[in-house]
């Protein structure tokens, strides 16, 4: 019968599905639009550990509903550095979704400072990168996930708008094993 609790589960379900989706390409969109116009304003100092706080409440969900959790490890007394924290709370989320995408168990967003840089790192237990794609996947368009409905957009992004403010990503993945993304 019409309206009954399968029915109605299934609807519960594929509006939460809808939801995440659209939640996802907003973060999309968003970054899309950063990257093209460019930094709009001139850099200001930005508090990594408060964008990391800020923006996990926003993740959390999404983790969850994907059998993942996220975890923060934030060494106080970091210097601010330089760059917009709309950028960065992008940067930091399409990461984090990376992560998520990629079976993660555990996301973990840690900071620190080493050889006198400030440092964000998101690293997961994911199925990892395959050797041979490890160094295209900042490529725009490419994606290791295609079929699984990545854009190939969101590593592009993020290296776009970390190169913008005079930052750098570098990655470290083993297939089956993880993936360490540091900005």
């Amino acid at each position: 019968a019409l309206g009954a609790p399968d029915d109605r589960k299934r609807t519960q379900e594929a509006l939460r599905d809808i939801a995440q989706d659209a939640r996802h390409c907003g973060r999309i969109v968003r970054g899309v639009l950063e990257f093209a116009s460019g930094p709009k304003q001139a850099p200001r100092p930005c508090d990594l550990n408060a964008i990391a706080r800020r923006c996990a409440p926003e993740i959390v969900p999404d983790a969850a509903e994907r059998g993942a959790q996220l975890r923060l490890d934030l060494e106080e007394g970091l210097a601010p550095v330089a760059g917009s924290e709309s950028a960065l709370e992008q940067v930091l989320v399409n990461l984090v979704w990376n992560a998520i995408e990629a079976s993660a168990r555990e996301v973990v967003v840690r900071s620190g400072a080493r050889d006198g840089e400030v440092e964000l790192c998101v690293v997961d237990d994911g199925s990892g990168i395959p050797q041979e794609d490890q160094g295209r996947v900042f490529d725009p368009l490419f994606s290791t996930r295609a079929s699984h409905g990545g854009t190939g957009l969101g590593l592009a992004l993020a290296q776009g708008i970390v190169q913008a403010y005079g930052g750098r990503i570098e990655l470290q993945s083993r297939p089956g094993h993880g993936t360490s993304v540091s900005v």
